[in-house]
């Protein structure tokens, strides 16, 4: 399974609640280019997860439209900043017949997942993903530990 994980783009600083903080201007320019680059690299997923915050929503949306992706986006709970990284592993095994899904959400999770998928201690060249940055990882569920990195995006 190829497993795609992207942070969402840059957002407001300030909402009445975290999970209400959307993009900015330049956030949804960084989400397009994303799913420009993506659609560069051949990327064509069956499936789009994201975190359910508004920023990661809106990422996955512009950024799902830019690579021509007409698929069902779906939400998860799991892909909240901090949740474990258990619960996304779970995910993952759970979707049968899938070969490429995207995940879209934030740190620390998506590091937290990448790591627990790669079975080490920390991603190559970082502590973390940037914001709009993708990180493609090849897995061969259910077992963590087991992928292999295979390209890394640059975030803007």
């Amino acid at each position: 399974m190829d497993v795609i994980c992207v942070r969402h783009a840059t957002a407001e600083d300030t909402a009445p609640r975290d999970r209400e903080r959307a993009l900015t201007l330049e956030g949804r320019r960084e989400s397009r280019e994303l799913g420009a680059r993506l659609l560069r690299e051949g990327i064509a997923p069956e499936l789009v997860i994201a975190s359910p915050f508004v920023r990661a929503v809106q990422t996955a949306e512009l950024m799902a439209a830019t690579m021509g992706y007409v698929g069902p986006l779906r939400l998860s709970r799991a892909l909240r900043p901090e949740s474990p990284p258990d619960g996304v592993v779970e995910l993952l095994a759970s979707l049968e017949g899938v070969t490429r899904v995207i995940l879209v959400a934030h740190e620390p999770v998506l590091s937290s997942v990448c790591l627990a998928l790669l079975g080490r201690g920390k991603l190559k060249g970082s502590d973390g993903l940037r914001r709009a940055e993708a990180v493609a990882l090849d897995w061969q569920p259910p077992v963590p530990g087991t992928a292999r990195l295979t390209w890394r995006s640059t975030g803007p």
